[in-house]
């Protein structure tokens, strides 16, 4: 099955609460940038068809991996966008009759962040190995095969 970059971006951005500090377009342009990842995760072959922005012979099994591989990469960008001198305390509340302002804390924050890279990258892990399992072909099954069913063969 072909499938294009644009629908796998549309349903990343749908599935991470359609945020507005990401676009579908660069969801879009980090998956076609990231299909050699993907290849070098699966052991496979995909290709990016460049005229039409589509992948052929793209299974669910590897759209799901890619699409886990997107999400560890928006959780390690927001993990950064916290920490060090970047990060900045978000205001949460605000109220004006008694000064009360209310802010996020940013070391909390990148632990979530961290910790949902983290269980990211063990899910991709778990699901590249089942993928490699189920892609597996046996090179040889051992047995004779000429030996005839109902055949008795004598033992010496």
């Amino acid at each position: 099955m072909s499938v294009k970059i644009q629908d796998v971006a549309d349903e990343i951005w749908r599935e991470i609460g359609e945020p507005s500090e990401v676009v579908v377009p660069s969801i879009a342009f980090w998956l076609q940038t990231n299909v050699g990842k993907l290849n070098s995760l699966i052991f496979g072959e995909l290709s990016l068809n460049k005229q039409d922005l589509e992948i052929p012979n793209f299974t669910e099994d590897q759209k799901a991996i890619f699409k886990l591989m997107y999400l560890e990469y928006f959780y390690n960008k927001k993990f950064i966008e916290t920490t060090g001198a970047a990060g900045t305390d978000q205001i949460l509340e605000v109220q004006t009759d008694s000064h009360k302002v209310r802010k996020i804390n940013k070391n909390e924050l990148s632990k979530t962040y961290l910790a949902a890279k983290v269980n990211l990258q063990e899910e991709i892990k778990r699901l590249v190995n089942g993928y490699r399992f189920n892609a597996l072909i046996p090179l040889d099954v051992p047995g004779d095969d000429t030996i005839a069913e109902n055949e008795v063969v004598e033992s010496t």
